[in-house]
């Protein structure tokens, strides 16, 4: 059985991976997981939270060990850098446009599903072919429900940071 954590790890991988695929539509350079409060901000780039302000509930039934589901808010925070005079009325429109991008990857319904798998056990074979192991691989899915999308910005000496937070809410089934 595949454990939890590579199966959780294996879903924010798949996130940014979808983030990633629309660089250029969210104009960003780096997708990253990251924290809520990070030491360096990267500008024109996307930071993936897990378990930001929330947490993960697990739902189990009993007498039934394979299907345990999991809630949990993951956010998605975007920042971008402008600078001149109209820097603040330059950044409102596109960032907030690049949040709600952001929503359209993972929403509506089905088409905002993410599927994904996570192998564990894998052993590459020696220099002869002999004693590899494809290991165990594990299909994981999930849905994302009621999002939710924040902006503003934050005035630095001579440049503007404007950003979008994203909240959405995973349903899986780990």
């Amino acid at each position: 059985m595949t454990s939890t954590k590579l199966k959780f790890d294996a879903l924010i991988e798949g996130i940014m991976t979808r983030i990633s695929g629309a660089k250029d539509t969210i104009d960003i350079e780096t997708v990253r997981e990251g924290d809520e409060l990070p030491a360096y901000l990267e500008t024109n780039s996307i930071y993936v939270i897990p378990l930001i302000e929330g947490r993960d509930q697990i739902k189990t039934h009993m007498g039934d060990d394979e299907v345990v589901v999991h809630e949990f808010p993951v956010q998605v925070v975007g920042y971008y850098r402008y600078t001149g005079r109209t820097a603040i009325s330059d950044g409102l429109r596109p960032v907030r446009g690049y949040g709600f991008d952001v929503i359209d990857l993972f929403t509506p319904g089905v088409s905002g599903a993410l599927a994904t798998s996570v192998t564990e056990g894998a052993v590459e074979p020696d220099e002869f072919g002999d004693g590899g192991d494809p290991g165990t691989t594990t299909d994981v899915a999930c849905f994302f429900t009621d999002p939710s999308l924040e902006s503003g910005y934050m005035r630095i000496t001579d440049y503007v940071i404007h950003y979008f937070i994203v909240t959405l809410n995973v349903k899986a089934a780990l």
